[in-house]
């Protein structure tokens, strides 16, 4: 079954002065996004359900009561959720409105437009569990995959509010339950998909802005398949435009209430992310609303029995990646694109100040600024003593740690000055070397052997020779 890995929830902050502030027109090598190549953009479908009731009110189809005395059984709602489910992926929409209590009623518009969602998608695999009931709730758990985007299952927690209509047991509302990530379909009932060569963009923001976040993935794959030769041919980045939509797509508490269903539960990722210029990722998300206007890009995705990621998305957050320039936003999906591409290729992951130095090393290559701009704020802290004096752990690294953009940038350095001692293709195997399924200090001490027999130095050396960099950067 896929697992969410101790790394799984990458998180960029969009701080940084530098890219926050600068327009594109002002940054070297950041053109705008230009035409793409065998592009197609879709709707939902296109199609559109029209109000012909009140929206506060849930009526039942045909105008029948529901029967407030009788109880649904498991079998009966396993049933209804089977058939929906095979409606769903066989395209048939009749057969799937057959299973909506009201479409005309707010809650009933909203399940046809998630239908058009998960078609637009290209929803490829759909199994529903049996059911927990509780009065009149019943919640799931489904597991999905999205046709030439997923390599595994990824699974989600629904819960479905049940009536009868006096033909059977039909579905008033939808959404999501308990902590993990929400089905884009759900999450997004409004989406819509543009598809390039090396991008699906799904979300509710403008097509405009779709088309051009297409465009930065289509534009940085190729040279990340040089860094990376295991970067995945097509990616999936979804762009919601509000922050309750990014919250269930996240799994975070103030996904509650979508579809007139209440839901429960969080996420809480292992870390966190800065930038003094627009890209310092990290490895985790709290969920709270100060913490959400500060980060950027998300990407998250369960991992195989192998530990290689299996369905990663790279969520966009609706108002921090909105405000970077256009140089910020291209560094900051660069950044997720080479999380994506590690995840992808790699079982587990490396110490964090390595898998989030190597997204860095990979995005501000892109962000076309002097990197004495960009690392301003790590300067400033060396000459202040306020440094740090070793490689930045895990601990160090996380949202709950405080400021984080001068260890992010640390751990930038620290990249850099291997990818320019030993080279890329050291840099790479270094990576592929220090992965460790298990837990930070075994993915830690993986990597302080892999500095061994990789790159023939050590833990000690690296250190000694970063402190000297810093120390040569701020004079």
């Amino acid at each position: 079954m896929p697992r969410r890995s101790p790394l799984s929830l990458r998180v960029v902050v969009s701080a940084l002065t530098a890219l926050w502030m600068v327009g594109a027109g002002t940054v070297a090598g950041c053109a705008g996004p230009g035409p793409t190549s065998a592009t197609s953009s879709s709707g939902s479908s296109g199609t559109t359900h029209p109000s012909t009731a009140d929206p506060t009110t849930n009526t039942t189809t045909g105008g029948t009561t529901p029967d407030a005395g009788r109880s649904a059984s498991a079998s009966e709602v396993a049933a209804l959720l089977t058939r929906r489910a095979e409606a769903l992926l066989a395209g048939d929409e009749q057969a799937f409105r057959a299973t909506v209590s009201d479409p005309r009623a707010t809650s009933g518009r909203r399940q046809l437009d998630s239908y058009d969602a998960a078609k637009a998608l290209g929803l490829a695999r759909l199994e529903v569990e049996n059911p927990t009931l509780v009065g009149d709730l019943a919640t799931v758990v489904v597991r999905y995959r999205l046709g030439g985007l997923d390599t595994g299952d990824r699974e989600t927690r629904l819960v479905y509010r049940v009536v009868w209509t006096g033909d059977g047991w039909a579905v008033a509302s939808e959404g999501p339950s308990g902590p993990g990530a929400s089905a884009p379909w759900v999450a997004m009932p409004k989406l819509r998909v543009h598809r390039t060569p090396h991008a699906v963009v799904a979300g509710t923001v403008p097509r405009a802005s779709l088309v051009e976040y297409a465009g930065i993935v289509d534009r940085a794959r190729p040279e990340m398949h040089r860094h990376w030769p295991g970067t995945p041919t097509r990616v999936l980045v979804l762009a919601p435009a509000t922050a309750e939509e990014a919250d269930a797509l996240l799994g975070r508490p103030g996904a509650a209430g979508l579809g007139g269903v209440t839901g429960s539960g969080g996420v809480t990722g292992s870390g966190g992310a800065t930038g003094s210029g627009g890209a310092a990722g990290s490895g985790g998300a709290t969920g709270s609303a100060g913490s959400r206007s500060a980060v950027a890009a998300t990407t998250e995705g369960p991992t195989g029995p192998d530990g290689r990621a299996t369905g990663d998305r790279i969520v966009l957050d609706p108002d921090a990646y909105a405000r970077l320039s256009t140089a910020g936003r291209d560094v900051v999906l660069t950044h997720e694109l080479a999380h994506v591409a590690v995840r992808s290729s790699v079982p587990g992951a490396p110490a964090t100040w390595l898998a989030e130095g190597y997204a860095d090393h990979v995005g501000y290559a892109r962000a076309g600024l002097r990197d004495r701009v960009l690392l301003a704020p790590l300067i400033t802290a060396v000459r202040e003593g306020r440094a740090p004096t070793d490689l930045p752990d895990s601990a160090a690294l996380q949202p709950a740690s405080g400021d984080l953009e001068v260890p992010y940038l640390a751990a930038w350095q620290a990249v850099d000055l291997i990818a320019q001692e030993y080279g890329e293709q050291a840099l790479r195997e270094l990576v592929e070397a220090a992965a460790s399924t298990g837990t930070a200090a075994d993915a830690q001490a993986r990597t302080d052997a892999a500095l061994e027999t990789v790159l023939g130095s050590s833990r000690e050396e690296l250190t000694r020779a970063w402190r000297q960099r810093l120390e040569t950067l701020a004079r």
